[in-house]
């Protein structure tokens, strides 16, 4: 029974490895500015991307850790944010960016955000399986591609972002 149970562990183990729940493909317009962003085309070796909402607590709260995060980046480590709302997560009608520039624009202002923000819709929080706000994602790259080694879903401090980095 027990190598049974070991055979079916590694059978699904293979098969869920080959699977993504992240779009690589998926455009994220740039906020204020042309051009964007997709995971696809990055070229960092080290890349942390943080989904946030204008009016969401814990987006606030960890705000100077990202900031301390985007000083101390360098040309190998990225870092962007991407801006949303609560409604284009729940409603498509109300998840367009012609909705959700404005407020995003408005908090991006409001707060000083000196990094890069793009704009997500409601099919992007879909393609990345965005399920609330704040999630961030780092990622390494490995040879061609990008490999996720860790999800937060809530503020993230300085020091968790930097555990999962190189020094």
């Amino acid at each position: 029974m027990r190598k049974l149970f070991l055979w079916l562990l590694v059978l699904f183990g293979v098969h869920c490895r080959g699977e993504s729940f992240i779009d690589e493909e998926a455009y994220f317009p740039a906020l204020g500015q042309e051009g964007g962003f997709r995971l696809k085309e990055a070229s960092y070796q080290e890349l942390v991307v943080n989904f946030f909402a204008p009016h969401c607590p814990p987006c606030i709260e960890e705000l100077p850790e990202l900031r301390a995060f985007f000083k101390n980046a360098t040309p190998h480590r990225g870092f962007l944010a991407i801006g949303s709302t609560l409604e284009a997560l729940q409603d498509p009608e109300r998840g367009t960016l012609a909705h959700i520039s404005g407020e995003v624009e408005n908090f991006v202002k409001e707060h000083n955000l000196n990094y890069p923000v793009y704009l997500a819709d409601h099919e992007n929080l879909k393609s990345w399986n965005i399920r609330g706000f704040p999630e961030t994602f780092v990622f390494m790259r490995e040879r061609n591609n990008y490999i996720l080694k860790r999800k937060f879903i809530s503020a993230v401090k300085l020091n968790q972002l930097e555990d999962y980095l190189s020094p």
